[in-house]
């Protein structure tokens, strides 16, 4: 298995209207046109999959949104989220890694191609060019499976700081 670290920037956090710019933004320019992006729901939250661990170890997908508000000139976006050690990856056509964990609770965003994750208990869901998903079984339970499909694959990696309660956002399991 190959896999290529374009880069890795230093410590450094991304305001809330940055990182919500920007998963919106991607989300928006590469038509979001996987099974599941970014979608905003009725209250101005974003809305995405996220699959964890539960109390027995396996991996199941949900829904989390992250939640948003109304700054005093009229801008919706979510406190700040700090992150460090942000990198692009090249996933080469045909990478298909063995049950894993997450190195750490990520966002990822979909730059470019598709990629489909299969959580333990054998639900597989796909995202492509512009979609973000939240990664978060980091170091815990069954893991998950990563494959690209079709070709090969560009991701950006944005760890969650574990200062965020990630469990206040999610919102069904669906």
């Amino acid at each position: 298995m190959k896999v290529t670290r374009r880069s890795a920037m230093g410590s450094f956090t991304f305001s809330g209207l940055a990182l919500a710019s920007a998963i919106e933004g991607v989300a928006n320019a590469g038509g979001g046109t996987g099974g599941s992006g970014v979608t905003t729901n009725s209250d101005g939250g974003v809305v995405m999959d996220r699959f964890q661990t539960d109390h027995d170890g396996e991996t199941h997908f949900s829904k989390c949104r992250v939640p948003m508000s109304r700054d005093a000139n009229g801008n919706v976006h979510s406190l700040g989220i700090a992150s460090k050690d942000i990198s692009f990856w090249d996933l080469p056509a045909g990478l298909d890694v063995p049950p894993h964990h997450a190195p750490e609770r990520q966002f990822v965003v979909v730059l470019s191609g598709e990629i489909r994750v299969t959580v333990s208990d054998g639900e597989s869901r796909s995202w492509r060019t512009g979609d973000v998903f939240l990664a978060t079984d980091a170091g815990t339970g069954k893991g998950h499976r990563t494959q690209t499909i079709g070709g090969p694959a560009r991701a950006l990696f944005v760890p969650v700081g574990d200062d965020v309660d990630l469990d206040a956002w999610t919102v069904s399991a669906s």
